[in-house]
């Protein structure tokens, strides 16, 4: 048996792999127990997988410790979510004048800091039983892992929406519903937007004034082409195309090619699922359910939410570690928002002029 923490050893060729195999006495013994026909049949391909393994085993070594970290960081990136949601309720109690901080003087500040929540000052940091109710939602089957991190978790207006009526444009966060029904935080979204109203206010005068000088542009401007566009990416407008101007050969040669092709995105999010699912080297189960595409998807799912769960600990010792440090998590876009709540500022205090109101936040 080799020893641990052996050097790994030199590349070899399959054909010096034979020959080893072939003369080197510490094999010969164990040989001599078999058919010289089948000593030689294994050698062969004895020598021809060794090869593989000496070419690809690390990088499969690899891909191993990167699966293992890529569910600590999956789970350091929901941490970011808890933080999310107490930075929504902050806002909220903000916009409803309960509470002030330096850092942020407009409604934009809060997108800001969306984009840097784990460095954010004036939240406090993650607490072990917040951790714990996190795992809870994701154990609950509520999290949607392919919408999430597509959410606009400072989206105020929207999810106020969402949360008081059947109609909005964009859903309320499960993850904010869980949250709410557990510690009885939807109160904040009942208090007034005052904050926001007073903005609101400015920002009208101030787009008002560039809807008065745009209109006064058109007038002497030249007349825009007003037809529509042809889309390339439009299925009804490639059909149409085809069937106005393509010969019958030409027609039947396009509906038997989408027609063979018609489940192509969908082969391939399959084969992305059962790859995931082959990897795991876990026993995943699999429900019941009438459609067989849907129940693979569904154990894909439920399986993330778990890993991501039982790492959360993990990269919540991490979190602690790096505050106890100082040291700041990672920044995500942080720079390019606050470029544009500076815009949001300027219309602003153009705005509060506008109205003869004293160029300030103060108000």
């Amino acid at each position: 048996m080799p020893e641990e923490n052996a050097p790994s050893q030199p590349r070899m060729t399959e054909e010096q792999i034979t020959e080893d195999l072939r003369t080197n006495p510490r094999y010969q013994s164990y040989f001599k127990g078999f058919q010289p026909g089948s000593v030689d049949d294994f050698i062969k391909d004895y020598a021809w997988r060794k090869k593989m393994w000496l070419d690809y085993g690390q990088s499969a070594l690899d891909r191993k410790a990167r699966a293992e970290t890529h569910w600590i960081e999956a789970a350091a990136l929901h941490l970011s979510y808890i933080q999310q949601k107490k930075l929504f309720d902050v806002q909220c109690r903000w916009r409803a004048e309960q509470v002030t901080f330096p850092d942020i003087l407009i409604c934009a500040d809060f997108r800001t800091w969306e984009k840097d929540v784990l460095n954010c000052p004036f939240l406090e940091p993650i607490t072990p039983d917040e951790v714990e109710c996190y795992q809870q939602f994701l154990q609950s089957n509520n999290a949607n892992l392919e919408e999430m991190p597509y959410v606009r978790w400072q989206a105020y207006t929207d999810f106020k929406e969402a949360y008081q009526t059947d109609n909005a444009d964009e859903p309320f966060p499960e993850w904010y519903e869980f949250h709410n029904n557990r510690t009885g935080a939807g109160v904040y979204l009942t208090l007034p937007d005052i904050r926001g109203e007073k903005e609101g206010m400015y920002l009208d005068l101030y787009y008002g004034r560039q809807e008065a000088t745009r209109t006064a542009q058109e007038k002497t401007a030249p007349a825009r082409d007003t037809r529509p566009r042809l889309a390339y990416y439009d299925t009804d407008h490639l059909r149409f195309f085809i069937t106005t101007f393509e010969d019958a050969h030409t027609r039947e040669l396009y509906e038997a090619y989408t027609y063979s092709n018609r489940h192509r995105e969908e082969e391939r999010s399959l084969e992305v699922i059962i790859s995931f699912l082959l990897n795991t080297d876990e026993v995943i189960p699999i429900e019941r359910h009438a459609d067989f595409r849907e129940a693979l998807r569904e154990a894909a799912h439920r399986y993330e939410l778990q890993k991501i769960a039982d790492h959360l600990p993990i990269a919540y010792q991490e979190y602690c570690l790096n505050q106890s440090l100082g040291l700041r998590s990672p920044i995500d876009e942080k720079d390019q928002l606050a470029k544009g709540a500076e815009g949001w500022r300027d219309r602003i205090l153009e705005g509060r002029k506008l109205a003869g109101e004293p160029e300030d936040f103060d108000f």
